[in-house]
């Protein structure tokens, strides 16, 4: 099954424009008669026969059309840019395919990249929750200090990797159907006057490997351990 996101829709009409109906016309050859499947990104499932196509649009009649459940319990994961933007990008697409529900790009002490292409990235996420076959698109903030993700923390909903050897692991941290938050920072890791406010905080802090991690990786890892902990989950 091939999904398609959409947004233009008005009653039992929907509209297939721009980057979408490239893909279903020139990748995937559909035709006027066709059956597709399309979501809105916030839960609705519609089952669509395309009525006509043209160079700018297709314009689709909803033949079926359901709510989807959304998946509990959720992650978010508050991760500071990779220098390397590619690299930020590649964690995005790996962690919605995973189920992430809600990222945040930070500005840390240490943070070498302070600015990112958030349509971009938006783009990236919206292909990567269709090709996966999701009906719910993770959230992406835009980029915010990690002050302000510390003024909203608290121990019980908020969890801080940090390498450390003897840290307590992630997975023993973690509750079965418990949703968290998790921080990740930059290359050159929290500073000391940040580590000192998570102490103060109270944040647990937790360790993801025996080995030091990229930024990217610390955070893949973290989405496979959450999903490992909860691997009932569909």
């Amino acid at each position: 099954m091939i999904l398609f996101h959409i947004t233009d829709i008005a009653g039992d009409t929907a509209i297939l424009s721009g980057d979408e109906l490239r893909h279903a016309t020139k990748v995937l050859r559909v035709q006027q008669g066709d059956h597709i499947q399309m979501t809105d990104g916030h839960g609705m499932s519609y089952e669509c026969q395309i009525q006509s196509i043209s160079k700018r649009e297709a314009v689709l009649q909803i033949m079926k059309k359901e709510a989807i459940t959304q998946r509990i319990p959720r992650l978010h994961i508050a991760m500071a840019l990779t220098k390397n933007m590619s690299r930020f990008e590649w964690f995005l697409e790996k962690a919605v395919e995973m189920g992430i529900e809600r990222v945040t790009p930070l500005i840390c002490d240490h943070s070498e990249r302070k600015h990112f292409n958030a349509e971009r990235c938006r783009k990236k996420v919206i292909s990567a929750a269709t090709q996966s076959l999701k009906y719910h698109f993770p959230t992406l903030d835009e980029l915010r200090p990690l002050q302000e993700i510390l003024d909203e923390a608290t121990p019980e909903n908020t969890l801080v990797a940090h390498y450390q050897p003897e840290q307590i692991h992630l997975a023993d941290q973690l509750h079965k159907d418990g949703s968290y938050n998790i921080l990740i920072g930059p290359e050159g890791d929290f500073s000391s006057k940040e580590m000192s406010q998570i102490k103060e905080l109270k944040l647990p802090i937790v360790g993801l490997s025996p080995y030091r991690l990229r930024t990217e990786t610390a955070g893949i890892m973290a989405c496979s351990i959450f999903n490992s902990v909860n691997r009932s989950l569909k």
